[in-house]
């Protein structure tokens, strides 16, 4: 039986406001950022909404928020239909 790839490419743009030496010492202490990419995770600082909920001052500009996570669901749905 034969076998079909597909690949896609999902980009999302995260804005990072001027960070204090206090927010990162409170990220550092509430979270454990040396076990993520980037040494932040999204999920710590944002909610799925925007809305703010960490130490770290940040803004999804344009994407996915599941992107940033690690799998972006939405693209990956529009990408399944296809097959």
């Amino acid at each position: 039986m034969g076998s079909i790839s597909q690949s896609f490419v999902s980009d999302t743009l995260v804005q990072f406001e001027k960070f204090t030496a206090q927010s990162i010492a409170e990220y550092v202490a509430a979270y454990n950022p040396l076990d993520k990419a980037g040494a932040y995770g999204i999920q710590d600082c944002l909610d799925e909404g925007g809305k703010q909920t960490g130490p770290l001052s940040m803004s999804i500009e344009s994407g996915s928020y599941a992107n940033v996570i690690g799998l972006p669901i939405e693209d990956l749905k529009r990408e399944l239909a296809a097959f």
